[in-house]
């Protein structure tokens, strides 16, 4: 499996992805990110009814992947992204360095 930075939302990270083989479920939207200070969210969304969404979770992250239409990615603070059709998308968490925790992510 390979993955490519697109761009990104926030502190969210944006990957095409290439080679996944999780296993999909379909949803209406998924939040793929939680702000622990704020409580805003990162949303994934359909850009219009007849889209379909699929969303895979590995543990570290979500793969998203629509059909019949683009999703979006929506958060109250920062410009909707769209995600087209046709490929699969990888939300990642961006980390920071600490010297005493040496890694963590970072909080929206």
């Amino acid at each position: 499996m390979t993955k490519k930075f697109i761009t990104h939302q926030g502190d969210i990270p944006i990957y095409e992805v290439e080679g996944f083989e999780g296993i999909f479920k379909s949803v209406e939207s998924q939040i793929v990110a939680l702000g622990e200070v704020t409580g805003h969210h990162h949303k994934i969304v359909k850009d219009r009814p007849d889209t379909s969404l699929e969303v895979a979770f590995d543990g570290t992250g979500y793969y998203l992947r629509s059909i019949n239409g683009d999703a979006l990615l929506t958060h109250q603070e920062h410009g909707i992204q769209v995600l087209p059709q046709g490929k699969i998308y990888y939300f990642g968490r961006q980390s920071e360095y600490d010297p005493i925790e040496y890694r963590r992510k970072v909080q929206d």
